[in-house]
């Protein structure tokens, strides 16, 4: 099937440079040989053709399998949306349920990249964004029930009338001095040579700008790569043996 596969993809190589030497001198220089030769991969119906005729039974378990792990990932979170939406209207709760979109985003556009390959990048893009999206909520959310746990151990002592980031630093350091950043993947390797400590202010809001960063890089680079795409991909060329 795979050697079959690549047959066709070279056959489908020379049709475009056929094409490209029947069209116009005009439309030859607005499409180019590049663009010409630029393969997203099969479209919707000659992949499933393909796929149902040389591979129908190995085909239909994958999508079969692929459908249900969809439908049961999409009926959990609509069940934890349920819940959420239970509780009162306060920013934790909207960020729990952009939160959610995560997995469906994910489940849904593996789905669809798995019908249609050509729709691979486009569904790269989507998650890409999301993900970015949910890592920044995520860190909201961790920073929003650090503050309320803070504001709980602070009542009732000498620290209950002062600011929640005042709080924040007087929690962390009630634990005592540890090697924060003596973590996995890389910063265990050097905990040997880090020294105990405490946190301090400017510590959380490089964390906090590294989560905002990420999804800045993320939506820069899903934006500049769909550009990429749609300045590299091919227009429709005529069918072989006919003029533009």
């Amino acid at each position: 099937w795979l050697h079959s596969h690549q047959a066709r993809r070279g056959l489908q190589r020379v049709a475009s440079r056929a094409q490209l030497a029947d069209m116009s001198p005009l439309l030859q220089q607005n499409i180019g040989a590049a663009a010409a030769d630029f393969e997203l991969g099969p479209r919707l119906r000659v992949f499933l053709h393909d796929c149902l005729v040389e591979k129908a039974p190995l085909f239909g378990f994958v999508l079969l399998t692929s459908a249900l792990a969809t439908v049961f990932t999409c009926g959990i979170i609509w069940r934890h949306r349920q819940e959420i939406l239970r509780a009162p209207l306060t920013l934790q709760r909207l960020y729990y349920l952009r939160v959610l979109w995560f997995a469906p985003t994910f489940g849904v556009s593996a789905f669809v990249a798995l019908l249609c390959p050509r729709a691979f990048e486009l569904c790269s893009v989507a998650q890409s964004v999301v993900e970015s999206i949910t890592i920044t909520m995520f860190g909201t959310i961790l920073f929003m029930l650090l503050a309320e746990e803070s504001n709980n151990l602070c009542k009732g002592t000498d620290w209950e009338g002062e600011g929640i980031g005042t709080k924040i630093i007087h929690a962390l350091a009630a634990q005592g001095p540890k090697k924060h950043f003596a973590v996995p993947p890389i910063g265990c390797l050097f905990a040997r040579w880090v020294t105990p400590h405490d946190l301090k202010p400017q510590h959380l809001v490089l964390a906090r700008n590294l989560f905002q960063q990420y999804a800045f890089v993320i939506a820069v680079t899903s934006i500049f790569t769909a550009l990429t795409l749609r300045n590299t991909c091919p227009r429709k060329c005529p069918p072989p043996g006919r003029n533009a």
